[in-house]
């Protein structure tokens, strides 16, 4: 078990963005490991295809949010070019108003 000093140090060290050892890191892991273990509220996992599930099932969640969030922009992207498209229909139909009435006027003068 890695001494105080030693743990500072190789904290000192990932707040500098620099790179530990591989025999540093399990040596870390395992101290969290003798630290976890010894806290009330955590449980031990005794079967990977838990966390396997758990990490597909929150994928599959995040799929489904982003192709809804996807699908609501679509929708209103086509509500406002609808909205424009009827906006610019009722802006034709004034114009060839106004052109039916100067070609009147012409024609009557």
């Amino acid at each position: 078990m890695p001494s105080h000093a030693d743990l500072d140090r190789q904290i000192e060290h990932l707040m500098e963005c620099k790179p530990l050892s591989e025999t540093e890191v399990k040596t870390l892991c395992e101290q969290a490991r003798t630290i976890l273990v010894e806290e009330w509220n955590v449980q031990p996992v005794k079967c990977l295809l838990v966390v396997i599930f758990m990490i597909v099932f929150l994928l599959l969640f995040v799929v489904i949010v982003v192709v809804v969030v996807i699908f609501m922009i679509e929708i209103d992207l086509l509500l406002h070019l609808q909205e424009k498209e009827r906006d610019y229909k009722r802006r034709l139909s004034s114009t060839v108003d106004i052109l039916h009435c100067l070609l009147m006027l012409y024609v009557l003068v």
